[in-house]
């Protein structure tokens, strides 16, 4: 058993170097990217002071790409990297319920067959008391939920901001961006 976890331990971390080498190119892209657009504005403002005649005859301005939108998708899982996971045996409506719920998130939903599968298999059940913190704000996130049944209150700086019901997921953000909760989510007061 300890063979066991240490093994899933190193792949853990080795998970997390790849995570954060493909973070830090990532913002060396991103930086690049926004040098390369400053310096495309910059020809473009030499071009508008050019005195040229238009070739095509049409005198419209070129259109020039100003913004651009963040795509967020999943990662491909390795050939190489051998996960190991306790498959947490479920009904058929707990399965439906799960795969519905990763299909309405607009994060989860660009996971891919085997992936889903895997979230499907790796989710296990978690009951909590009325009041009682499913997650806290500020603290460091392992896990998402999926809420089976009942509802669920979501609160930031101690002002509430909605109600989660039956397929709601929640806590997927602190480990998309591996960053820490950005809200309390608890059983609704007695």
């Amino acid at each position: 058993m300890e063979k066991k976890l240490e093994e899933l331990k190193q792949q853990l971390e080795k998970q997390c170097m790849i995570n954060h080498e493909l973070q830090r190119q990532n913002k060396d892209l991103e930086h690049r990217l926004q040098e390369k657009e400053k310096l495309l504005q910059e020809l473009h403002g030499q071009y508008d002071g050019l005195d040229c005649p238009s070739q095509s005859g049409n005198d419209t301005e070129p259109e020039v790409r100003r913004s651009r939108a963040a795509v967020i998708a999943s990662e491909p899982i390795p050939k190489t990297l051998q996960i190991t996971h306790t498959r947490v045996k479920k009904m058929v409506s707990e399965t439906n319920l799960i795969v519905k719920a990763i299909q309405k998130n607009d994060f989860l939903s660009r996971l891919d067959d085997e992936q889903t599968a895997m979230m499907v298999d790796l989710l296990s059940e978690s009951s909590f008391k009325p009041d009682q913190e499913v997650i806290k704000e500020g603290s460091e996130g392992d896990s998402m939920y999926i809420v089976a049944a009942g509802e669920l209150v979501v609160t930031q700086a101690g002002r509430s901001l909605r109600s989660l019901t039956t397929g709601d997921v929640f806590g997927e953000l602190a480990i998309l961006y591996n960053c820490k909760r950005t809200a309390t989510v608890k059983g609704p007061s007695p």
